[in-house]
Formats: structure tokens, sequence, C-alpha cells
């Protein structure tokens, strides 16, 4: 794929400016430092309906001025104008397709079918790498062979781009990935083709927390390592999945937990933190069903968290959230609204 210069990508709109508007990251050398040819890396953006941000994130991956990248858009039929974005950059993208699908994790897994990049990663349509993201990954693959998943850092957005704060993930550990201490920002992610392979790819029956099903599912097989620098930037926003549909994730990790211990290869040592493991799940599912006013079944998970590991009742202040489920949707509503009153007035 040709890696254009920002003077031959279409000009920003009105008013926009800075990364990846009106500043690019320079063009990295045709080889890397050792003389070696620099790793195919293959990218995918699956989107659907999310023409605001769609040109920003293409932007940000074609601006990379990365030597040997491939790029696909997969959209789901968007209605709102992202086609006509997307046949914007269509000279600089490997492929692209707007057609009806089954979902996101189909969506990402046709886009890697088309692939040839020994690197793989998907950057969802609302979401930015930062200025040398993928130039980072690549050497560091290139200087640990042995490592096939790579996550970094992210910074979280408002949906303009403002700034919110910064988000640190902790080192790799399966046990803490296991139990959802351990958040790898999927934005931020990278992995070896040879592992998605080896793992069957996104399980395409999962809308919301397939990426956490594959960490785990490549953490079983292969090595995983944390890039501490910021490597993309995840916009917070009213339509994202993560917000709208939070309530859906904890079911999902469920589903994986019960996969994991059905495994007749997993470690005894993670057998034995089995409770801790399934109490920090439904605590995940518990702030989704919280966070989205769905009072009676976030009681619940809190209640099965507790229960699996009582500990937990100390962590996360859970005992304030607990009680605070048996204030009635509407008792909650107004709780937030005295606390921004009391915050911004």
């Amino acid at each position: 794929m040709y890696i254009p210069n920002l003077s031959e990508l279409p000009p920003s709109p009105l008013g926009n400016v800075g990364w990846p508007w009106t500043e690019e990251t320079p063009q990295l050398p045709k080889v890397m430092p050792d003389g070696s040819p620099w790793p195919r890396v293959s990218i995918v953006t699956p989107s659907y309906n999310q023409a605001q941000f769609l040109e920003e994130t293409i932007r940000s991956v074609l601006l990379q001025g990365y030597p040997d990248l491939e790029y696909f858009v997969m959209d789901g039929g968007s209605t709102d104008g992202s086609v006509e974005i997307i046949q914007k950059y269509t000279p600089w993208l490997t492929g692209w397709v707007s057609e009806e699908d089954k979902g996101q994790s189909n969506a990402i897994n046709k886009g890697f079918a088309r692939a040839t990049g020994r690197i793989f990663a998907w950057l969802n349509s609302d979401d930015l790498y930062m200025p040398y993201a993928i130039g980072l990954v690549a050497e560091y693959f290139a200087k640990h062979p042995e490592v096939d998943m790579v996550y970094g850092d992210i910074n979280r957005s408002d949906e303009n781009g403002n700034h919110i704060r910064q988000f640190e993930s902790l080192d790799y550990n399966f046990k803490d990935l296991l139990s959802s201490r351990l958040v790898i920002p999927q934005p931020a992610t990278f992995f070896s083709r040879r592992c998605f392979e080896a793992v069957g790819g996104l399980d395409r029956n999962l809308f919301h927390a397939m990426d956490f099903d594959l960490w785990v599912k490549i953490g079983l097989q292969f090595t995983i390592c944390h890039l501490k620098t910021i490597l993309a930037q995840f916009r917070v926003h009213t339509n994202a999945k993560s917000v709208a549909q939070g309530y859906t994730v904890g079911p999902e990790l469920l589903k994986t937990l019960d996969w994991v211990f059905a495994n007749p290869d997993l470690p005894p040592e993670i057998h034995v933190v089995r409770d801790e493991i399934y109490s920090g799940a439904l605590m995940v599912a518990g702030i989704g069903y919280y966070s989205s006013l769905h009072l009676f079944q976030a009681r619940a998970s809190f209640l099965r968290a507790i229960r699996f590991h009582p500990p937990q009742i100390w962590q996360s202040d859970v005992l304030a959230l607990y009680l605070r489920t048996f204030l009635g949707r509407r008792g909650l509503y107004l709780l937030r609204t005295l606390k921004k009153k009391l915050k911004f007035g």
C-alpha cells in the first residue's frame, strides 16, 4: 500500500487542526535500524454509522508514515455519509466494503481474512492511533520475537477530542486479566497473525467482550507484554457501544470464564483463585448494569460477587455501589443530578 504524506490527503475540514488533521508522523526509513525490512502490519477498522469520527480515525492510520502497511475499512452498510468519507481515501486503502454484516466481530474477521501482514490490530471508527504508534510496536515485535501480543496505554477523550485523562494499564498477568483487575485497552493492542489464527480469530457470537475473549485465548498459549507508552486515543461518547450497551459486557465475560475453567490445560494456580476471578467479572457486570440504571440486575451481580469472594465488598467502593442500587431509578437519577450541581455549581 502506498503511504501518503499529509499534503497528498484530502484537505482538513475547516477548523480542524493538529493530529491527524494538519500534523503527520514523519515517514520512517525504508528499512529498520538494523537493515532488515519492516514487518507488514495489517489494520482493520470496523465501522457503522460513525461518520462524525471516521475520517479522523482513517487519517490517524494513514499518517503513521509506516513503510509496509495494509489498511482495510469494513463498513456495515452505513447510511450517514460514512461511505462518502471512505471513498475520499480509497486511493490509500488496501481494501474496503460497505455491506451488511453480522456484527463487529464478523466485520473484523472478514478484514483479517484478506490481510497478509505479520502483525494485526483493529481500530474502531471512533478511536485514533497516536503518532509513531505503529512504528514503535513493529520495532518492539522485531526485537522480541518470543512475544505475540503487545498492548500500550491510552488517552481518553470526549466526543470532541478533548483530553479527559490518561489510562495507564498494569503489566501483564494472566490471573489479573481473568479477574478484570487488568484491563487491556483494545485500541492500543497489537498481536501476531499466527496467534490470531491459532485461537480461531474473534468469536462472532460475542458483540461486546470479544476483545477480552481474544486476549484470554491468546494468553493461554502465547506471550503477552505491556509496552509502557501511549499508543492510542479512546473516545468516550454517549453513542459508543461500551457506554450505550455497557450492561451487556458482564454476561459475555462470564461466558469466557466458563470456557476457561472448562479447559483441561488451565494452570492449577488459576483454579485456586477461581472464586476471586468470577467475583471480579461479576463486579464488572454489576457496574455495567448500574451505569445503565438496570438497578435490580446490578444489585444481583454485586451480591453474587460478594458471595464468590467476600473481601470484594471492601474493594472499589463495592459496598457504596451495592447500597445505591436500593435508591431506585428515580432516586439514583436525582442523586447524580445533585452531585453534578454540587460539582459545577
